[in-house]
Parts: structure tokens; C-alpha cells; sequence
């Protein structure tokens, strides 16, 4: 397998250069911020900290009705008949007009 190995890293992490200490001093002024004085962005970062982050979907279909992908539709309409009556038509309308 070429290139570097998945998950691993040469940027120094926090914890390599603080101590038990600072780790508890640090985890408790995250907590003053978020409940005493009410930090919402350090609320959130706490809650997906403890959590993690919640998966978003993207909802794609339209009116209840899964959307076609392109290459399917590509796919299933590049026919083999040749010279049909709407072959016929695109050819005359190269320009792309609808009024024909």
C-alpha cells in the first residue's frame, strides 16, 4: 500500500504537551463557559465532543418520488432504433429550439 498509513499523523496533539493538571483546569473552564455563562458555540462543542456530531442526510426524492440518476436515464433512453419519428425531430433542431 503506497502513501501515508490511514490515521496517522505528524502534527503534535494538546495532550503531548499538557499535563493531568491542565487537562482538568481546561475541561472545567470549558464547563464555566457553556453553563455558567451560558456559551452556546462551547455547549455545542461539548455536546459533540461527548456525543459526536449528528449525521445529516439529504432527502432525494421529489414529491415522495426517488429522483432518477442521469446515467440511468442516459442509459435506459440511448436506444438502438435507428431514424425514429423524434430522431427525425432533433436532427431538424439543432439549434435547440422548442417552437418545432
Amino acid at each position: 500500500m503506497a502513501g501515508r498509513p490511514q490515521g496517522s499523523t505528524n502534527l503534535p496533539k494538546i495532550r503531548d504537551y499538557i499535563d493531568k493538571d491542565q487537562i482538568e483546569k481546561l475541561v472545567n473552564l470549558c464547563l464555566k463557559s457553556a453553563f455558567e455563562k451560558k456559551d452556546i458555540t462551547m455547549q455545542k462543542f461539548l455536546v459533540e465532543q461527548l456525543f459526536g456530531k449528528a449525521p445529516q442526510t439529504m432527502d432525494l426524492t421529489s414529491g415522495g418520488e426517488k429522483i432518477i440518476p442521469l446515467l440511468n436515464y442516459v442509459r435506459n433512453n440511448n436506444s438502438d432504433n435507428k431514424n425514429t419519428d423524434n430522431d427525425e425531430k432533433d436532427k431538424s433542431n439543432t439549434r435547440g429550439d422548442i417552437s418545432k
